[in-house]
Protein backbone atom coordinates (compact mmCIF):
# COMPACT_ATOMS: atom_id res chain seq x y z
CA UNK A 1 0.00 0.00 0.00
CA UNK A 2 1.16 3.59 -1.02
CA UNK A 3 0.03 5.80 2.04
CA UNK A 4 -0.01 9.69 1.77
CA UNK A 5 1.14 11.86 4.94
CA UNK A 6 -2.37 11.96 7.38
CA UNK A 7 -3.86 8.94 5.50
CA UNK A 8 -5.87 6.61 8.20
CA UNK A 9 -6.92 3.66 7.75
CA UNK A 10 -10.21 3.11 10.44
CA UNK A 11 -10.34 0.04 12.89
CA UNK A 12 -10.77 -2.99 11.00
CA UNK A 13 -9.79 -7.16 11.08
CA UNK A 14 -9.03 -9.38 8.72
CA UNK A 15 -10.05 -13.37 8.30
CA UNK A 16 -6.80 -14.56 8.11
CA UNK A 17 -3.16 -13.91 9.60
CA UNK A 18 -0.86 -10.86 8.19
CA UNK A 19 2.12 -9.32 8.63
CA UNK A 20 2.77 -5.77 8.01
CA UNK A 21 6.18 -4.08 6.93
CA UNK A 22 7.07 -0.65 6.54
CA UNK A 23 8.86 0.24 3.14
CA UNK A 24 9.27 3.58 3.44
CA UNK A 25 8.10 6.64 5.73
CA UNK A 26 6.64 6.29 9.05
CA UNK A 27 3.36 4.93 9.68
CA UNK A 28 1.82 4.95 13.37
CA UNK A 29 -0.21 1.08 13.67
CA UNK A 30 -3.03 0.45 15.99
CA UNK A 31 -3.68 -3.02 17.90
CA UNK A 32 -4.32 -4.74 20.94
CA UNK A 33 -5.05 -1.15 22.23
CA UNK A 34 -1.34 0.15 21.93
CA UNK A 35 0.19 2.26 19.31
CA UNK A 36 3.34 1.18 17.70
CA UNK A 37 5.41 3.52 15.07
CA UNK A 38 6.87 1.87 12.27
CA UNK A 39 9.47 3.18 10.40
CA UNK A 40 11.57 0.96 7.33
CA UNK A 41 12.39 -2.27 8.26
CA UNK A 42 9.87 -2.97 11.47
CA UNK A 43 7.58 -5.97 10.82
CA UNK A 44 4.36 -6.92 12.83
CA UNK A 45 2.60 -10.16 12.77
CA UNK A 46 -1.46 -10.52 13.32
CA UNK A 47 -3.61 -13.31 14.31
CA UNK A 48 -6.56 -13.59 12.45
CA UNK A 49 -9.32 -11.46 13.53
CA UNK A 50 -7.04 -9.05 15.33
CA UNK A 51 -8.53 -5.57 15.10
CA UNK A 52 -6.31 -3.10 13.95
CA UNK A 53 -5.88 0.95 12.54
CA UNK A 54 -2.85 2.82 11.31
CA UNK A 55 -2.22 6.02 10.18
CA UNK A 56 0.06 7.52 8.09
CA UNK A 57 2.61 9.96 9.41
CA UNK A 58 4.94 10.44 6.33
CA UNK A 59 4.35 9.92 2.75
CA UNK A 60 4.69 5.81 3.20
CA UNK A 61 4.74 2.53 1.57
CA UNK A 62 3.46 -0.69 3.65
CA UNK A 63 3.70 -4.33 2.23
CA UNK A 64 0.87 -6.64 3.65
CA UNK A 65 1.10 -10.10 3.06
CA UNK A 66 -1.87 -12.60 4.20
CA UNK A 67 -1.30 -15.98 4.81
CA UNK A 68 -3.40 -18.38 2.79
CA UNK A 69 -4.96 -21.88 3.53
Amino acid sequence: MVLPAGKKIPLHQTPSAITVQCLEGAVEFESHGRARLMRPGVMLFLAPADPHALEALEDSSVLVSKLAR
